[in-house]
């Protein structure tokens, strides 16, 4: 569990970070190698197409710790991959007939736009696998060497699981089980050439267009398996002690088994990973995402109906390590959510939070979201301190009231929200057009006429449900209609118009 501590240089008490730790089973204090600089690793996005919610949760959940790291501690160093050469980006160029490159330069630059709208800060380091095939064929050069992996004629090269004794401890498989269960590892068909079906690759033959020059396979060229592209970016950057790696729960096996088996066998007398963080999948309406079901949700399609931080806030309100049911529904109560923090937000002035000069209920609610993301990321708890404080923004007045509003402002901060300015100045802007300008009476009478707009398309009188929403329309109500039904929100016109001027302004 998270503790307190005394830092002599600042004067003040601060909790340490805790996170669950896959390897151990329990959560546990992060102890960095070296305090002067902490080390995080995550496994980053294929680019072969545009990420999806299981892919937004990952960034979310990692961007989170991230920022919870840089606070803590003097210097983070945070690197996250992008991985641009794998099977599925071959045969996604293939079909669309371009160069790999050509379909790998163009995702990765909406990966940064959607990892923007998500609130996620830039990592320090973005290494690219195409940039470190040097650093890959040296390592498996080492693992040839002392023998945890050998050669087939055909310009294959696999690690033997069974010379490696610690296979299988992070997934709790144990290394026979594990034998069996890696026929996927390498993202391949079973192949002849393995002398163990658990037994994965970490080079195989390609074509002159699509391989590198390789010292196996009589010269012909190659390139590298999934595996190995993470322990040579990993070691290229943070050496051969990380603090902290991470990635979504499905990388537990046989991704990262297979990095801790090629890392320690290639350097068998460093530590490589002392803690290992891995978030939990998203679900849509309780089942699995699946383009056939019709749930599958891409984060560019998303952001056409609602903000980016409204994606976020929604990812956040599920703790990392549980599944996390998604819905349109909650996704638009999370915009109308925003919408009322935003309108509490813009009351502050522009002063930095000073703790001493808030009321005790205050402080509390703004020290309890920072505790709670220190005891293993607890983002539900963090959130409903985060309304907490909203409430006491709500109640306060005159100058206590401005206070509560930075508060407010910088306890979201911890989470990556409410700090969009251009949603700021719409929101002090806007006057009527904030959500929380609306009474409970109000918004009864909204949801009254969202109600009997449904029963007039139920009963096919479109004429009068038209009617109707141009009658909320006129209020600044806007209606979204999706699977799960119809969602209302405060309309964003004030927003936009913000936008569009500080873009005029800036430009």
């Amino acid at each position: 569990m998270s503790t307190l501590y005394y830092d002599p240089d600042s004067g003040k008490n601060f909790v340490t970070p805790s996170f669950f730790n896959t390897a151990s089973g329990e959560v546990e204090e992060l102890r960095p190698y070296d305090k002067a600089c902490v080390r995080l690793y995550v496994c980053g996005p294929t680019v072969y197409d545009r990420i999806h919610l299981g892919n937004a949760r990952s960034l979310v959940v990692f961007d989170l710790v991230a920022r919870l790291l840089r606070r803590h501690y003097k210097k983070l160093l945070y690197v996250r991959n992008i991985t641009d050469v794998d099977d599925k980006i071959l045969a996604r160029a293939r079909k669309e007939g371009i160069a790999p490159s050509v379909l790998t330069a163009r995702t990765i630059e909406s990966f940064h736009a959607d990892a923007h709208a998500l609130g996620c800060l830039a990592p320090d380091e973005e290494p690219c696998a195409t940039e470190h095939i040097a650093a890959m064929v040296a390592m498996i050069e080492r693992l040839l060497a002392q023998g945890n992996a050998y050669t087939s004629e055909d310009g294959h090269v696999l690690f033997s699981v069974r010379s490696f004794e610690g296979y299988g401890k992070l997934s709790r498989r144990g290394n026979t089980n594990c034998l069996d269960d890696n026929l996927d590892g390498a993202r391949v068909a079973p192949l002849p050439c393995r002398r163990e079906e658990g037994d994965f690759v970490l080079w195989k033959p390609a074509t002159e267009e699509e391989g590198w020059d390789s010292p196996w396979g009589d010269g012909r060229r190659g390139r590298p398996g999934w595996h190995i592209e993470c322990s040579a970016m990993s070691r290229a950057y943070l050496g051969g002690k990380i603090d902290l790696h991470g990635g979504g729960q499905d990388l537990i096996f046989p991704h990262h088994e297979n990095e801790i088996a090629q890392s320690h066998a290639a350097h068998p007398d460093e530590p490589f990973v002392k803690h290992w963080m891995h978030n939990g999948y998203v679900l849509c309406e309780g089942k699995k995402m699946s383009k056939s079901l019709g749930n599958f949700h891409q984060v560019c399609d998303l952001l056409k109906r609602v903000s980016g931080e409204a994606i976020r806030l929604t990812l956040l309100r599920a703790h990392y390590r549980h599944p996390l049911d998604f819905s349109m529904q909650r996704l638009c109560e999370s915009e109308k959510n925003l919408d009322r923090l935003y309108a509490l937000t813009s009351l502050a002035d522009g002063r930095k939070v000073d703790a001493s000069a808030l009321p005790d209920r205050i402080v509390e609610a703004f020290e309890g979201v920072e505790k709670a993301l220190c005891d293993d990321l607890n983002t539900p708890l963090a959130l409903a301190l985060l309304f907490s404080c909203a409430d006491r923004v709500s109640a306060a007045e005159g100058a206590e009231r401005a206070r509560a509003a930075r508060a407010l402002k910088a306890a979201g901060g911890l989470l990556g929200l409410l700090q969009d300015e251009c949603r700021l100045k719409a929101a002090r802007e806007g006057g009527s057009a904030s959500l929380n300008s609306l009474s409970a009476k109000e918004r009864a009478s909204i949801e009254e006429r969202v109600a009997a707009r449904e029963t007039a398309r139920a009963q096919h009188d479109f004429a009068a449900a038209d009617a109707i929403r141009l009658e909320l329309v006129r209020q600044g109500i806007e209606i979204e209609d999706g699977r799960e039904g119809p969602c209302w929100r405060v309309a964003q016109e004030g927003r936009r118009k913000a936008e569009q001027e500080m873009r005029r302004e800036a430009g």
